[in-house]
Parts: structure tokens; sequence; C-alpha cells
């Protein structure tokens, strides 16, 4: 594995080209593993960059779960290189299903440093299942870790989801109950993200994968932006093999540790956590990283929203200044709820 492989000594010999007989084995386990059930759980840190990574491990993702697993070596090697989230960053790894159906629809971690967090990845267990209507229990997490998160000391946490679908638009108190433990009231997914956004600082992005109907993945995008906003929202079409790349480039980026160009040299100077060996990226892999990462521009930290550089560009002729791209606009968000469409349990 490029950048990280050995970080954890564990092997990921790919099996399919995809992803490897570790992970094929480590997330292919019968139930949820009982540190990662959320009931009567909540998590804490006191960390000032903490991450949290929230995968979907439905039926509709097909490997990519198992592709997140192999990278993990690469995530946390890389962010332990090139400290894109400060001297001492914790990780928190979770998993989303489907509550109106799935047996294990939320599987939550704790934060742990990084070097830490392998054993957090092997626990996720890859239900497979999900419901039916394009849509995910992604409103129950971020649900859950606007009110069973405490950062006290963070500065810059950070939220990513990697998922394909829609979500519900209502939580029922008695679901949350039912899944979370306590007493809760009624809400909506409007209020649950807005609530979420408050804990993270804003810092709080969706990894697309493109979903598998072209019409649904539309009204799945506007739901989405709808709630975060199109500048968190990166596009990770259907490149798997590339997520590692895109979690790590919203890191550096949302922290203020690195441009696009920055971290896309990154890339190009890649070495391997343990054995020191040079792994660069492909260039066509950087220019889809590079494509990804844009809208981030224009919600990022002023440090890491310069230009980003183009093929395109030249040199200025001596003797004269070159003229400054423009600094991306920030776009509020309309903050309109979703669209309503077939309404759905939480």
């Amino acid at each position: 594995m490029g950048g990280g492989g050995s970080y954890y000594d564990r092997d990921t010999y790919r099996t399919a080209g995809t992803y490897s007989r570790k992970s094929e084995g480590e997330m292919s386990r019968s139930q949820m593993d009982k540190a990662m059930d959320p009931k009567d759980k909540s998590v804490s840190t006191d960390s000032e960059s903490p991450l949290v990574l929230i995968f979907d491990v439905t039926g509709s993702m097909d490997y990519a779960p198992k592709v997140v697993m192999d990278k993990a070596p690469l995530i946390a090697g890389q962010l332990s290189i090139h400290g894109y989230l400060g001297k001492k960053p914790d990780l928190l790894i979770a998993a989303v299903g489907d509550a109106n159906g799935d047996s294990a629809p939320f599987q939550i971690g704790d934060f742990v440093p990084v070097r830490s967090a392998d054993g957090w990845f092997k626990r996720v267990w890859r239900e497979g299942g999900g419901g039916g209507g394009a849509r995910e229990s992604y409103e129950g997490m971020a649900y859950f870790f606007a009110n069973r998160c405490e950062m006290p000391k963070a500065k810059t946490p950070i939220c990513i989801f990697f998922a394909d679908e829609g979500y519900y638009e209502d939580l029922s108190s008695s679901d949350l109950k039912a899944h979370f433990g306590g007493q809760h009231d009624k809400t909506t997914a409007v209020k649950a993200f807005k609530g979420l956004r408050e804990r993270f600082k804003d810092n709080v992005v969706l990894v697309h994968r493109r979903y598998n109907s072209e019409d649904a993945d539309k009204w799945i995008l506007e739901q989405w932006r709808s709630v975060l906003g199109t500048e968190r929202v990166v596009l990770a079409e259907r490149e798997d093999k590339a997520v590692a790349d895109l979690i790590l480039g919203v890191a550096a980026v949302m922290s203020g540790s690195r441009t696009i160009d920055e971290y896309c040299d990154d890339m190009k100077q890649r070495t391997n956590a343990d054995t020191g060996k040079s792994e660069p990226q492909s260039p066509e892999r950087i220019a889809f990283v590079r494509k990804a990462l844009q809208p981030l521009m224009a919600i990022a930290p002023a440090k890491s929203r310069k230009p980003v550089k183009t093929d395109a560009e030249t040199p200025a002729p001596k003797g004269k200044k070159a003229k400054a791209a423009p600094a991306a606009d920030k776009t509020a968000d309309d903050g309109k709820p979703a669209r309503k469409r077939k309404p759905g349990r939480f």
C-alpha cells in the first residue's frame, strides 16, 4: 500500500484487484462488535484536531468499505508524516446503515490516537444491508455526534462522511431511544445536521460516491447540499481507490495545513511511512483529486485558499508581476430544508 503500507504491519494483498483478503476477512463478521454499540454511549477527546470518519457499509457501496479498510494504513501514515491535523490528532471510526431494517445501522468507535485506529477499522461489520428509496440513516449519525460527542479542546474538529445515498428527513423519539438509549424529542434531519455543523465548527464534509441511478444521484446531491452547502460536498464519483486520497485531502485543506496545490505536491512526493520508499501517486489520480477538492476553496481557512495552479499558467515576464488569480468567493448556505419525498422513519 502506497504511503503507509505497513504502518499497521498487516496484510493488504489484493485478491480481486480492488480490496484485500485481509479486509474481506475482517469485515465479514456476523454481527456488530459490542465495543461499537452506540446505545447509552458517548464519545469524547481532548485532541485539538479530532477527526471523525463515518462510512456507509450498505450493499449499494459495493466493495468501497473494504477499500477503506485497506487504506487505513495509508490514512494513518500520511496523517502522521505530514501532520495534517497537528501533532496529536485523534481519530474515530464509525459505520452507518439503515435504521429501518439493518441489525446494526450505527457502529461507533472511540477517539484514539491515529496509530491505534486500525483496531477500530477491524471491528467494523460490513452488514451489507440498507433500505430502499436510495436513503440510509445518515441523519442518525448526525444526531449522535451533535449530541453525544464532547471535544472541549478542539480547535479544528473535522467530520467526514463517505456515502452514496440520501438521508431520512425525520427522527422519531422512539427510534432514537431504541438505538442510542436515554430520552429524546422528535426532531428533523435539518436540525440534526445543523447541530453537527455547530459541534464541528462547520467542518463537516461529504465525500460522495456516485449512486447507481443518475436521476436519484441528482436529488441525493441536492438534499446533502441543502444541509451542508455545496462547498462541503466532494465528488468521489466511483473512484473507490482514490477515497483515502480524498479523505486526506479534506483533512489537509480544512485544517489549514495545506493548500490544494501543496497537498497535491505531497501526493507526488509520497513515501511509505515505514520503509521510507518513494511511492508517488499517478498524475491521473492527482488530477482527479485536485478537481474533486475544488469546492473546499470557498470554505477552507484563509491560508488554504490560495489560487490553485493550472497547467495553462505560465511565469510572468521578467520585471512584471504576475496577476494573482481571484480567491474563491465564499458561498452562503441557503439553509433550506431538503425537498420532501417519501417519508421515512429514523
